[in-house]
């Protein structure tokens, strides 16, 4: 087996060029064709003249145009999108800041309600112990409700 130094790259600026006839529906042989006429081409324009000649002008236009109108339509939506996002951050800060004072208000109250019915059990208790047959018929009168 050789060695990779023995093998030969190809290489130089000719190598992924093609001659090619620039009519190929000529009369002339390869022998009558001047040297002008004989085009060098590197692979990458062959293969955008065969792309080329696959696609109308009139369809590449329209395709650019539709980028155009794309990249258009792309950049006003990023524009409402950034206007939207600062008008939600504002909002959210404004609400947060409610919000946050709202279930505080909201955690004092619960406190103080639980302070009262724990006032309202004491005082319940202490009646029950000094007029406990008063305190007997009362609760008799009434259904029992929730502590």
């Amino acid at each position: 087996m050789p060695s990779p130094s023995h093998i030969q790259e190809p290489s130089g600026p000719d190598y992924f060029q093609l001659q090619f006839k620039a009519l190929p529906d000529s009369n002339l042989s390869n022998e009558q064709v001047p040297q002008e006429e004989l085009q060098k081409v590197d692979g990458s324009e062959k293969f955008l003249e065969r792309c080329m000649e696959l696609v109308s002008p009139e369809m590449v236009d329209m395709m650019l145009q539709f980028q155009q109108e794309t990249a258009q339509v792309l950049h006003s939506r990023t524009e409402e999108l950034a206007i939207f996002n600062e008008f939600s951050q504002s909002k959210y800060q404004e609400l947060q800041g409610r919000f946050q004072k709202h279930t505080e208000l909201l955690t004092h109250l619960r406190t103080d309600l639980e302070h009262v019915f724990r006032r309202i059990r004491a005082l319940k208790s202490r009646i029950g112990q000094l007029y406990p047959e008063e305190m007997a018929t009362v609760i008799s009168e009434r259904p029992s409700e929730e502590e």
